[in-house]
Order: C-alpha cells, then structure tokens, then sequence
C-alpha cells in the first residue's frame, strides 16, 4: 500500500495560526480553589506483573514516490484569511524553541465524516504555513508531535483508522525538516496478525540521546482477541530495538483504558506514561502510571494505580511531563454526585521516581467546571498545565515541580469559543505556545488557533503570563506583601504566605488566615474575637465564662444565661432561664423580663410601674402598690381632675386633635402624615392618633380622619 502526500493548495491556503496580539480580556475564571484534594483520599496499589514483550518489523516508506513532484510544487507558504474547512479537530503542536514549528491535525470538510491526517511546517514562528500535506489514508485520528531535540527533526504519530492493519498500526512519521515534504517519510509497525486490534489512543514522546535511529517511544491503547490472551483497550508502549524493529510491552491483567499520555525525561533518562483505566469491580476510573528506563525498556519498569478511596470519585484524561527527576501528572477528577463538575488535580514527585509519587496539589477547583489538562516542561522546575472551563482555555503555571500552581489565567480570545473535548488543545515542546480548537458564535465550523503563553496578558498590565502575580488582576507593581508568589490583589490571604492558595470551602478567604478553614464564611465575622469564626466556633462565648452565647449554630456548649456578663456558675434562683446576676427580677420567675417602664425592674416584681415617672402606677400590672395614674402616660405629680371623670386634667384630650390646638381640620391630617413619615411630632397626647381605636396610629388614622373631615364619615373614636 502506498501512503503518499498531496498539496491542498486550493483548499488549505488561507489557514492562519495567530501569535498573541489581543486586548486585555477580565479572565472570567476565579482563581480561589474551591476542594482541597489530599493524598490520604488517594490509595496507590504497585503493580507486581512483569510486563510481556513481542516484536514485529517496521516498515518504512519515503516521499520519494514519482507522482509527489507534479503534486507538491513548491510548497507555497500560507498566508491570509482562515481555512474554508468544515473543521480541524484534535491539534498536535512540536516546537523545536528556534522558530521552527509542526502542526498535525484531523480536518474535515463538507458532510464528509472520514477525516484527512493534516501535517504542515512553519520556519517563521507559526506568522506562515505550508500549504502541504496531508496522506492519502482516510480516517486517521488523535495526531501526536514531538521534538526530537536537534535541528529540525520532528516525529510524529496518529490513531490509524480500523480499515487499516485492524486499527493495530503504529504509525510513524518522520520530519527532518517541516519546510521541505521531500525528506518525510512514513511507516508503520502492524500487530494485526497477532491478534491486535482497534487503537483508540496514541501518542509519541521523543529524545535524541540515543542511537540515531532511536527517536523515543509511543504509548497507546489497543486491544486483542487471541486465544488466551483478550484485552480489551489496553495500555501498551511501543518503540525500536534496532532500526527497523519494533517492540510492544504490555501487562497481561491491565485492560479498560480510555487515554494516554506520555514523556521522556532526557536528564533523568526515564520514559513515562500515564493512562486512566476503568475498574470494573469498584465501578470507577484510576489512574494508572508506568515508568521505564528509557532504552533499557526490558529492565526496571514500575508501575502502579492510583485511585480515591471514595469509589465515586474518579481520574481521567491523566497528562504527563518530566523533566530532571521532577515528575508532574495532571488529571481531571471528578465525583458521581457531580459528574459536570470537574476539578483539575496534580500528583508530583522531585526525585524520578514513581514510588514517591505521593505527593498531590489542586491546579484549579472550582465551582465551573475544568477539564481536559495537557502538560508540558517549560525550563527547570517550572511546567505549565492549560485546560477548558466554559468553552474557555485557560493556563495554570508551576515553578516548584508541580507542588504549587499559579492563578488560572484565560488564553482563548473573548470571541473564541473553545470546543470542550478530548486534546482540543495541545502545547508545543518548551511549553510557550499553544494550539487549540475553537468556533465563533453562529458558526459550526471549527478553526485552530496558537497563542503565546510567554506573550500572555490577558489583565493588560503589562506583566506575562509566566512573571505576572496576579494574571487576572491587573497589578503592574506586582506587590506581594507575605512574598508567596501571589500579588496582594489576588492572593487570598494576603499577609500570611500560602503558596498553593489553598481554600477548601471555597470562601475565597485561603485556609491559613480563614478563621474557618472548612465552613465557608467569606465575612469571617468572630462575634467573642477568640480567633475562631462563628461559623465554626463550637462554643462563642462573649462574656469568657464558658458558657456559649445563644443564636450562634455551631454551639455545642450549653447556652449561657447571661450571655453578656460572666457569671461561670450560672445561678438562678428562681429557675426562668435567666441567671440571676443579669434577671431583672431574680426572686420571680420572668423568662420574658418584660420592664414596662424601663426601671430595670421586671413587671414580674415592680411594685410601681410607672412609664411617665410621676409617682402614679400604671394600671394593669398587678404587682403595683402604689396609686394609679390617672394620666398614665403625661406626668402629671398633682393628678389634678377637675371635672372628676378619672381622667386627669392633663391628658384631657378631643380624639383627632393631634396638634392640641382643640379642634380638628385639616391641620391635624398634615400633622399626622409629618409624624408618620417625615420625623415630626407625636400627637399631643398620643392616644390622639389612635382616631380608629384599633390600637395603632398609622395611614389608616390618616384617612378615617379625612373621611371624617370632608366625606362625612364616623366621629374620631379614640381609647
């Protein structure tokens, strides 16, 4: 069979990739982390079977067919307007860090639902592509690019369609140099006729430290139905034993895989790959890790399974980097009772081995969700993981192997609309670029777009990405107070330094200053100021006795009864709930400690209540032994009655007379509205206002009282 390039000139020479250029666009993504993921939720479980090995020859076909020169041309450059295709789905970016880039993707075009597998270069940064080439094999899925590490050397690989070598091909493309088709070539290593079937996943790491034929490896998902020997998506790796001869490792007991991903270290001299495999038995995906000894393959290989111990919570869509013995896994997690909720999650370890893999950080919890991380080592310690959140694509950065990660910050542009799927997006070797899928509003076609992550600055303050404190903040001083990385505009808790800006209840106040570290409470109100937030606080106690104050939920200390005055043995004579230092009738029980007058003498116990403190008990209060007043509420010591109806003289009033002028107009309608509503003087005397005898003064009052004045209505009928 021939595999062989074509120029779609005619259909591909408008497509465009666009460097960063774009204005400050407010990220709508909140940086506070909402869960607080640990590794003692986490089990790990050491996988003891050695795994299996069997090789087959590759074979290897190069563009030197005689049919190429009349299709290739002169490999025009493309430049101008966007691609006229229907979509361009599943992007692949290799980056050799000196303006030399590589791009594969699955296109589209029209109803046709059989994908072309798309390969072009650019020697100008992405500014300009080739307009060449895709290969005459329909059907070709999940592209995968990597840098070999010298020159222009790429390689690359796809999921080959299942009408080809069973779907049980590795395909292998080589590009020495992405501006020049003639020198790619093409082959592949076919297991089909030992059983292998149906690759569903596939991707390729690279490393020049070897023998020059031995460009790195592949990790992938296959099956195969063998006479004693069924698996069913199965992680496999594949790579060279000789220049032509290939090999493929595989564990016997380990199917059930829906992705891989996969990295070399070249210091640590170490290959990686990573897979999320579903459990049947506990009804949940794990993670599942290999690590071998890269070119050593048939000696040294760990691996193990990561899963929480809450089987309802699981990994998936794991992504791997590694460089200099730091080992960096990202992956979305997720649990059954929110299953759209997804949370991006990291396990790191600093010395290249998997068995100290046991350390876990949170990339972005939030309340939106986040999924579909990919990873790259950018120099150093420092990596850098994107992901999607509503139809965004966002980047996170760490510069401690993974231990702690920096404010998402938006990279899609506010038009862009980011398709949420499997490897929408995919980040060139050196983490600095990235390209990614995405649609415009109204439109089902799919376009592809690079941005700069090193050129990033979505806040406009003029600080990027991988130097900026507060990505979604604009801070051009860059002030961090507690020095933890965080600008003092973003960090959560600004003097007291807190690196992973961990906030488990998600109040965006950050576990070390919040006063509840679990109990969202973002007004950390602290009513006794013990330190401890009344939401979390089991006994606020403002007096200090020890006794808690009522009101206040979290209490679980008794109720203390006298909240505002220490009283630790809690006396009370007279049993009312009321502690006797603070009853106003300590000798008489009154839970209610009604004190009509004021005094400070409960009615329970007041021998004289007295509201207008002339000597003279008002009456219905039964404890009362001295007189009663016959103007209860105007003071009136004389108690002077001088026409003896028991009424004293001085609160002698004419019901609806409410400015005590003795006679009722329209004077007293607007006296009464200015009292009511405007802050002016209460009738003379109040029981004036009551003009409908209902026992209130209010509007009602108002309009009995014009309808008295001016409809003929009832005569003012007070108390």
């Amino acid at each position: 069979m021939n595999i062989y390039l074509r120029k779609i000139g005619w259909l591909f020479a408008v497509i465009t990739l666009l460097l960063v250029s774009f204005c400050p666009v407010q990220a709508e993504k909140p940086s506070l982390r909402q869960r607080l993921y640990s590794d003692g939720e986490v089990k790990t479980s050491i996988i003891s079977e050695k795994p299996q090995y069997q090789a087959v020859e590759f074979e290897k076909y190069r563009y030197g067919d005689e049919r190429l020169p009349g299709l290739l041309n002169d490999l025009n450059k493309a430049t101008g307007e966007k691609s006229t295709l229907t979509g361009m789905y599943h992007p692949a970016l290799g980056d050799n860090g000196a303006d030399t880039l590589v791009r594969g993707f699955e296109y589209y075009e029209g109803a046709d639902l059989n994908s072309y597998m798309f390969w072009n270069g650019s020697d100008d940064d992405g500014a300009n592509w080739t307009t060449c080439c895709y290969l005459d094999l329909r059907g070709g899925m999940y592209p995968s690019i990597d840098y070999w590490g010298e020159g222009t050397q790429f390689y690359g690989t796809f999921v080959p369609p299942l009408d080809f070598q069973n779907g049980a091909a590795f395909m292998l493309m080589e590009i020495p140099d992405p501006m020049d088709a003639y020198t790619w070539s093409v082959g592949w290593a076919s297991y089909a006729g030992q059983g292998w079937h149906s690759m569903k996943m596939n991707e390729i790491a690279c490393d020049n430290s070897l023998e020059s034929w031995h460009w790195g490896y592949q990790s992938m998902v296959l099956s195969r139905t063998y006479p004693g020997y069924n698996l069913y998506d199965a992680p496999h790796i594949m790579y060279l034993v000789g220049p032509s001869t290939a090999m493929i490792s595989y564990h016997t007991t380990l199917d059930s895989c829906k992705t891989t991903s996969a990295d070399i270290d070249p210091v640590g001299m170490r290959a990686y790959s990573v897979y999320d495999r579903y459990d049947s038995d506990d009804d949940q995906f794990q993670l599942f890790v290999r690590q071998d000894i890269y070119g050593v393959w048939d000696s040294g290989t760990v691996a193990l399974e990561k899963n929480f111990t809450d089987p309802d919570q699981h990994i998936i869509y794991p992504v791997v980097a590694a460089y200099d013995n730091h080992i960096v896994i990202a992956a979305a997690t997720y649990n059954d009772s929110l299953p759209d909720n997804k949370d991006i999650v990291c396990w790191f370890a600093n010395d290249g081995d998997l068995n100290s893999l046991t350390n876990m950080s949170v990339i972005a919890a939030t309340a939106s969700p986040e999924n579909f991380p990919e990873i790259s080592h950018v120099n150093d310690s420092t990596f850098v993981c994107t992901f999607v959140s509503n139809n965004h694509l966002f980047a996170s950065y760490s510069v401690n192997g993974g231990a702690d990660w920096s404010s998402p910050e938006r990279v899609s542009g506010s038009n862009q609309i980011v398709v949420d799927e499997y490897r929408t997006a995919d980040i060139g070797d050196g983490g600095l670029k990235v390209l990614f899928e995405y649609q415009i509003a109204g439109s089902d076609d799919v376009y592809l777009d690079m941005k700069r992550l090193d050129l990033l600055d979505s806040d406009g303050d003029g600080v990027f990405f991988f130097d900026d404190n507060c990505p979604n903040v604009a801070n051009s001083g860059q002030d961090d107070v507690d020095g933890d990385g965080f600008g003092d505009l973003c960090d959560n808790c600004p003097y007291n330094a807190n690196a992973n800006q961990s906030d488990v209840d998600g109040d965006m106040i950050g576990d070390l200053c919040d006063n509840c570290p679990t109990d969202a409470n973002s007004d950390q109100a602290d009513y006794d100021s013990d330190g401890v937030g009344d939401a979390c606080d089991e006994c606020t106690d403002n007096d200090g006795d020890g006794f808690g104050d009522p009101g206040f939920a979290a209490n679980t200390c008794t109720i203390d009864n006298c909240p505002g005055t220490p009283n630790p043995l809690q006396e009370d004579g007279d049993a009312d709930g009321v502690g006797d230092i603070c009853d106003n009738c300590p000798g008489a029980a009154n839970s209610d400690q009604v004190d009509f007058d004021g005094d400070g003498a409960g009615d329970s116990c007041d021998d004289c209540t007295d509201i207008d403190g002339d000597g003279y008990g008002n009456p219905g209060f039964p404890q009362n032994i001295c007189a009663a007043d016959n103007c209860p509420s105007v003071y009136n010591t004389d108690q002077a009655d001088g026409d003896l109806d028991g009424v004293g003289d001085a609160c002698e009033f004419i019901c609806g007379d409410v400015n005590g002028e003795g006679n009722i107009n329209i004077l007293d309608v607007t006296f009464l509205i200015s009292y009511l509503y405007k802050g002016g003087s209460a009738p003379i005397p109040p029981e004036a206002g009551d003009i409908n005898e209902d026992g209130n003064t209010n509007i009602l009052d108002v309009t009995y009282l014009i309808n008295y004045l001016y409809k003929g209505g009832p005569a003012p009928a007070c108390p």
